[in-house]
């Protein structure tokens, strides 16, 4: 299962979501596309109106990579604590 770390462009916060939940491919490559990105959450079944969508972008993926879900978390905290600065 792969995962992003995607910036809500509306709340200006972060989250690891679902690759899956990426929709515009051209966002893997290019973190300046502002799209729409699926909120999915993982075990849950697909409420029958569908995922919620949220303008986002995103900022990394564990892609061919192994990234342990854990660094993409600290990875989020660092961004948290800077923005409370």
């Amino acid at each position: 299962m792969k995962y992003a770390l995607v910036e809500w462009t509306s709340s200006n916060s972060s989250s690891i979501i679902l690759a899956s939940g990426i929709k515009n491919a051209a966002m893997l490559e290019d973190s300046s596309i502002v799209d729409k990105v699926e909120d999915i959450v993982e075990g849950v079944k697909k409420p029958s109106d569908g995922w919620r969508s949220y303008d986002g972008r995103i900022l990394a993926t564990s892609g061919e990579l192994v990234i342990s879900l854990n660094y993409l978390k600290v990875i989020q905290y660092s961004m948290y604590r800077a923005g409370q600065r």
